[in-house]
């Protein structure tokens, strides 16, 4: 047979710790949620960043192939000394 002293005191003490049980589950979830929260944020600032960062890498290789292109184009350099001093 269960002892029922030992019995109603068990009953107390989950009666007693219960509530501090409950409390500390609360705050883990409310704790885990900022958690998420606050990661996804960061995740969102560093895929902004990684598109505004291969934005300007298109950005230079557009530059990049424009200036050879204009290098391309041009006479070489003692051309262009003889055709500005008329000889």
């Amino acid at each position: 047979m269960v002892n029922e002293d030992e019995m109603m005191e068990v009953i107390d003490q989950i009666r007693f710790n219960l509530p501090d049980e409950i409390k500390q589950a609360n705050w883990t979830v409310s704790e885990q949620q900022r958690i998420i929260t606050e990661a996804h944020g960061e995740a969102a600032r560093i895929m902004s960043r990684a598109k505004l960062e291969a934005h300007l890498g298109r950005t230079l290789a557009t530059v990049r192939r424009g200036v050879e292109a204009l290098q391309t184009n041009q006479p070489p350099a003692e051309e262009n000394a003889d055709q500005a001093t008329g000889s």
